[in-house]
């Protein structure tokens, strides 16, 4: 099967986010079943680079963090679609913090399946820039049906 490229309209089909808290941009590479990679622009003008931290600002993990979680989102939907409303969750996060990530650069965010099933799954998870790992981790997700 050939890989999926979607823009930000599509993605926003495919998760509950939207801005200023959608932290996609547009998917480059889903293979419904067994990845992801999705990019997101790091806007220098974004409210949160001014508070993290004035003097020197640094993309806050905890939202590098959220960004890999709505692509594993677009990820699980798009493999598991259903008609029914659904909430998705990260129920357990493991992360590595490997670079200081600045704005004005691109984030690469990936997602590959360890294990899925029917309502979640557990993740292989990274982000990078320009090729260069800034995160690895492993994250838990499940989804809620309404």
């Amino acid at each position: 099967m050939q890989a999926l490229k979607l823009n930000k309209h599509e993605i926003l089909k495919h998760v509950p986010h939207r801005p200023p808290f959608l932290f996609i941009d547009r998917v480059v590479d889903l293979r419904p079943g067994k990845s992801i990679q999705a990019l997101f622009y790091l806007d220098p003008a974004a409210d949160y680079f001014q508070g993290h931290f004035p003097n020197h600002h640094v993309m806050p993990g905890s939202l590098m963090l959220e960004a890999l979680a709505q692509a594993t989102c677009v990820l699980f939907d798009i493999t598991y679609p259903s008609k029914r409303k659904r909430r998705f969750y990260a129920g357990s996060v493991k992360a590595r913090f490997l670079k200081v990530v600045q704005p004005g650069c691109e984030l690469e965010l990936n997602s590959k399946v360890i294990s899925m099933v029917s309502k979640g799954g557990v993740y292989d998870v990274w982000a990078s820039i320009n090729g260069m790992d800034v995160l690895r981790g492993e994250m838990g997700c499940m989804c809620v049906y309404e």
